[in-house]
């Protein structure tokens, strides 16, 4: 949550003027930093080793992937092409600053919608698990 909301404070203000109109890139961003807080927020209220902590905990992982790949791909080229090397050094010290002081959980307010859970069940036989992901052989769905 401190990395989140020293991004939001500094790295996100700075790669929106560097995307074109019509680029989401920032705001995708905070769109998976509000998503990544409410699967945080379902995860404090799971109990460690059920299957329900085990699902969240594996969405919780494919959200954050995808949201660090999205980042270093397109926000921080962004950032680092607007800014010189002295104030890219000045950043990570802000950056640092704001981790150092920001809530390690996420902070009560508007939930965002948790991102869907397309996981297939794990405490399925494999075998089901194929066939209810990739509907083999099922003619009800022609």
């Amino acid at each position: 949550m401190r990395h989140l909301t020293a991004e939001e404070e500094h790295l996100y203000p700075l790669a929106r003027p560097g995307h074109p109109p019509g680029d989401d890139a920032v705001d995708h961003g905070l769109q998976s930093h509000a998503a990544l807080r409410a699967l945080v927020r379902e995860l404090r209220g799971a109990a460690p080793g059920s299957a329900e902590f085990d699902r969240l905990v594996a969405r919780l992982v494919e959200a954050a992937t995808g949201h660090f790949g999205r980042e270093e791909a397109r926000v921080f080229p962004a950032v680092r092409e607007r800014l010189a090397p002295v104030r890219l050094a000045a950043l990570g010290a802000q950056v640092r600053a704001t981790e150092a002081e920001a809530s390690a959980m996420p902070l009560p307010g508007p939930l965002a919608q948790a991102p869907p859970d397309e996981l297939v069940a794990p405490e399925l036989p494999w075998r089901e698990r194929m066939h209810r992901r990739f509907r083999f052989g099922d003619s009800s769905r022609t």
